[in-house]
């Protein structure tokens, strides 16, 4: 009987080595739950494109890693497409031809997933799964639902429309300050700060219509780094801030 307990727990405590979970996914730096949902939406005459999310190695060996990607709800004639691993990939291209190779307790970065609403109001579903194909139960999934939005009845928004100085000090020792001015049909609007491999820093809603806008940026390591000021989810400058301690 002993025996039997002994074998039990042995064979327990090396299948739970084999089929441990490595992988985790972050958005935006920030850790989110496996099978989780994430919204994306913008004009239907425009593409939409996440770029935020991070692939975790937790484990304590280097994990080779691919994607497949499952459309779950579509809106009639819109497309989907992905990159991942260096490569981009088409509508109909389920899992990923290329491999990230993913060292102990880092990230990979490369994923990015872009939405074509071709001018079609809606809500289109994509289920993102990554696993280890060294160990096909070693996955975790995440689920963005792109939705385009009719702005047909919107008046467009023009540069000239926009007053944006460029920021001060530059280069930044400890703190950033932005001088805009918006038009009245802004409804949303907001700077967004990315390092040179384009992962976002900060994101700082603005929320006057006329104004000034101070960021620290104490805490951001030196180096080369874009702002870019987005209204109602178009990017109508993006310029460069140089920060030095």
């Amino acid at each position: 009987m002993k025996k039997l307990i002994l074998f039990t727990y042995i064979f327990s405590i090396i299948n739970l080595a084999v089929f441990s979970q490595s992988l985790s996914l972050l958005n935006n730096g920030t850790p989110i739950s496996n099978n989780s949902t994430i919204s994306v939406s913008g004009s239907f005459n425009s593409t939409l494109t996440f770029s935020a999310l991070q692939i975790k190695n937790n484990s304590t060996s280097t994990v080779s890693v691919k994607m497949r990607k499952v459309t779950i709800d579509s809106v009639p004639n819109s497309t989907n497409t992905y990159c991942f691993a260096g490569n981009c990939f088409g509508n109909i291209t389920y899992p990923s031809p290329t491999t990230a190779i993913i060292a102990t307790d880092s990230l990979n970065l490369t994923f990015i997933g872009d939405y074509y609403p071709n001018g079609k109001s809606g809500t289109t579903t994509v289920l993102y799964t990554f696993f280890n194909i060294n160990n096909l139960q070693d996955t975790v999934c995440v689920k963005i639902a792109y939705t385009g939005l009719d702005d047909t009845g919107i008046n467009e928004i023009l540069r000239s429309d926009i007053v944006f100085r460029d920021v001060y000090p530059n280069p930044s020792n400890s703190v950033a300050t932005f001088s805009y001015s918006l038009p009245k049909q802004a409804t949303t609007a907001k700077i967004v700060l990315r390092n040179l491999l384009g992962s976002e820093v900060m994101n700082v809603n603005l929320d006057d219509m006329t104004g000034k806008k101070t960021i620290s940026t104490t805490d951001i390591k030196e180096g080369i780094y874009f702002y870019s000021l987005i209204v109602n989810d178009k990017v109508f400058y993006t310029r460069k801030l140089v920060v030095k301690h």
